[in-house]
């Protein structure tokens, strides 16, 4: 059975919220998700959840990460206009 990245990810995880939501890599598959299916304001909160997360344990965020918090920002703005 093909299963989407993100499903993927929660059955390897047993739908454990604690651990899905200390895993920036994890919360990353969230906000991509969440913004290709229509809700950047969500996918923003996640996607800035994983930097702040990356940036705790490396110290830095990768540069495409936080691209990824702009585009969903841009994408809410819309959404609001």
């Amino acid at each position: 059975m093909a299963l989407k990245p993100g499903t993927l990810m929660a059955h390897i995880l047993d739908d454990d919220n604690d651990q899905i939501g200390s895993c920036w890599k994890c919360l990353t598959i969230v906000g991509m998700t969440e913004l290709m299916h229509g809700y950047p304001k969500e996918a923003q909160a996640d996607l800035q959840k994983a930097v702040s997360i990356v940036k705790r344990d490396a110290g830095s965020a990768p540069e495409w990460l936080t691209s990824r918090v702009d585009i969903a920002a841009a994408e809410a703005a819309k959404q609001n206009q």
